[in-house]
């Protein structure tokens, strides 16, 4: 009788054991996808995508799942750790394929130099920016159009973020840029330039609505390196 209650007790360990290494992993994803400032709504959405697609055409299907693999193995990967423009543009780019999979009015354009390929950059800083882009501008047309601009003039390197929705109020655009020095602030876009901030001498933002109606989102940064 002793040495069943010893196994009895001896697996009831085990398997405590083996729940606390669950909720430590789940956490630790849990903690790095909000760090990669990734909706948990897109990883929701996107799992019932693959499934109303898997009903219907096999190779869409594996086409989401290779994307979305390829997106969470970077996201939850150190992002303290630098990364370059161009490994970035192509995880951002997985992102937004989803995004045009879901949504069939949906459309985006990517325009980067090569030259500037290799730069060091903070891993998906670019992200929030596209995620308010498609949230706040899908509540305004479902012909959504995404651009991203990376452009280098002289020891300037920038990075623009625009689309065709034009939802952005003249006050929280005041209320963005008054933020950018807070501590506690947890705006995407503060934290985007904070992060920039650490990799160059200089960064500015700026923000608005032009004339043609469009949102965009700009950061011009200074201090380059590897260019």
């Amino acid at each position: 009788m002793a040495e069943k209650i010893n196994n009895m007790l001896y697996e009831l360990d085990q398997l405590h054991q083996k729940m606390l290494t669950i909720e430590k992993e789940k956490w630790i994803f849990e903690r790095k996808m909000l760090e990669a400032q990734f909706n948990p709504h897109f990883l929701y959405n996107t799992l019932e995508t693959i499934k109303i697609t898997s009903l219907m055409d096999a190779a869409l299907t594996q086409d989401l799942i290779q994307n979305l693999t390829r997106i969470l193995r970077y996201s939850i990967t150190d992002l303290e750790k630098e990364t370059t423009i161009c490994q970035d543009l192509k995880i951002i780019e997985d992102y937004l394929i989803i995004h045009k999979i879901r949504f069939e009015h949906f459309s985006y354009d990517i325009v980067c130099p090569e030259t500037v390929d290799n730069q060091p950059i903070p891993k998906l800083f670019l992200l929030p920016l596209v995620e308010n882009a498609i949230k706040y501008g899908m509540q305004y047309r479902i012909d959504l159009h995404i651009d991203i601009q990376i452009t280098l003039e002289a020891d300037s390197l920038t990075f623009l973020v625009k689309d065709n929705a034009g939802g952005l109020t003249k006050q929280e655009r005041l209320a963005i840029l008054d933020s950018l020095e807070s501590p506690h602030t947890q705006h995407g876009i503060v934290n985007s330039y904070k992060r920039l901030s650490n990799f160059f001498s200089d960064v500015q933002l700026d923000l608005g609505v032009n004339h043609q109606g469009e949102t965009w989102v700009k950061f011009i940064t200074k201090g380059l390196t590897h260019v």
